[in-house]
């Protein structure tokens, strides 16, 4: 299942994500690589399927093929590119509603609540999530997590908390010292 997982997440162009933010150029980047893999293996059945496209398929044939069905990838393009844009809007509108949740609670709390363990679990919650929906690098997060990381009863709330992985990640990110035990 874990190899299964892995090639999907390489189709799908998960591995772009690595090193960069979620954004307009790898929503571009991705549908390109998703829509060309789709409209490949649907020519291909198409060809292995068709049985007057005879036994010998050429490189010639499926030339044709391609030219002859290229409205196929255009409209595979547009779905892909519409899928991982709902996708990336939702996950900005999610994580932009969090802090703005994050922050019209503070609001109303007091310095000692402030410092309570839920308050802190949240906000440490925040950073992984920008983590996790590869947002951490947008500078309107960005900015947020410096922040945050800052101040250290959230970055020790956040190492206790997040995975370890992920802690050495956003740490070395952000050059961020680990605190003391």
């Amino acid at each position: 299942m874990e190899r299964l997982l892995k090639a999907v997440d390489f189709l799908s162009g998960e591995w772009m994500l690595k090193n960069r933010s979620n954004g307009g150029a790898l929503i571009f980047l991705r549908s390109a690589l998703v829509s060309t893999l789709i409209f490949a293996a649907g020519v291909s059945i198409k060809c292995a399927v068709d049985p007057t496209s005879g036994s010998d398929l050429s490189f010639f044939q499926f030339r044709l093929e391609i030219r002859d069905h290229l409205g196929w990838l255009g409209a595979t393009f547009a779905a892909t590119y519409a899928g991982f844009y709902a996708r990336y809007a939702s996950q900005w509108s999610y994580l932009a509603s969090l802090y703005n949740q994050i922050m019209a609670t503070a609001s109303g709390l007091t310095d000692e609540q402030r410092k309570s363990s839920s308050f802190l679990n949240w906000q440490a919650a925040f950073i992984e999530d920008s983590y996790f929906l590869h947002l951490d690098r947008k500078k309107v997060f960005s900015v947020i997590i410096e922040q945050m990381l800052a101040d250290q009863t959230i970055l020790k709330c956040f190492v206790e908390s997040a995975p370890s992985d992920v802690v050495d990640d956003v740490l070395t990110r952000y050059k961020v010292e680990r605190p003391a035990a």
